[in-house]
């Protein structure tokens, strides 16, 4: 696939500089992915990281879990909008502080996807900071709200925190504790038909045995 994708910006160097950001990113977390444990959050984490960023550069979201302007041609970036002159990103584990770090970006409308590094960050797995609209919300996949003192307080900052759950609710989408839960449907069509697999209760599969219904492939 790297190589595909090295033709592609050698046979069409007009390509935006964006696009390609986001084509190598695709194709870096798809490699990730062979050295990633069978079934761990982690690696469901990258697959659902790829359906972002598809509906970002195809302009495709939805009203629940990414809630963009239909109307806007955004830029992306990863990691990249982010500076700290008094230690290493990798050993920061203060919301506040991570957040404080964020930096504008060069171009406008632009999505900016962070990805904390260390292990002991508290809550989010990804945050999505879009710009000049300084819309920010996270991702995490967990089975019950997290618990951590300043949780309120910390979750203010955000104008969206999404809760997407391994074994999502067959109902409607929700809310809880400032938490917006989507339902096992919202999910689905989020990740849309060539997508469907991907989803956390088919990915949970994979650790409990389940196999796939009869005439589907993995």
């Amino acid at each position: 696939m790297t190589k595909v994708l090295d033709n592609l910006e050698f046979s069409a160097p007009s390509l935006d500089e964006s696009l390609r950001v986001a084509l190598r990113k695709i194709v870096e977390l798809f490699n990730e992915l062979s050295t990633a444990e069978e079934s761990s959050g982690k690696a469901w984490e990258r697959l659902f990281l790829v359906v972002v960023i598809s509906r970002v550069v195809s302009g495709k979201f939805d009203e629940v879990i990414l809630p963009l302007d239909l109307s806007m041609d955004y830029f992306i970036s990863f990691n990249q909008f982010i500076h700290s002159d008094k230690k290493p990103l990798e050993s920061i584990v203060d919301i506040d502080e991570f957040v404080g770090c964020f930096t504008e970006p060069d171009r406008y409308p632009h999505v900016a996807i962070y990805q904390p590094k260390n292990a002991a960050f508290p809550l989010f797995d990804l945050i999505i900071a879009v710009h000049d609209k300084n819309v920010q919300g996270q991702l995490k996949d967990r089975k019950e709200i997290p618990k951590q003192k300043r949780t309120s307080r910390v979750m203010t900052k955000f104008d969206a925190c999404v809760l997407v759950r391994g074994q999502p609710s067959q109902g409607e989408t929700r809310s809880k504790e400032q938490w917006i839960i989507p339902s096992k449907s919202e999910i689905t069509t989020f990740f849309g038909e060539s997508g469907k697999h991907w989803t956390p209760e088919e990915w949970n599969k994979l650790k409990i045995g389940q196999t796939f219904e009869k005439g589907e492939e993995p």
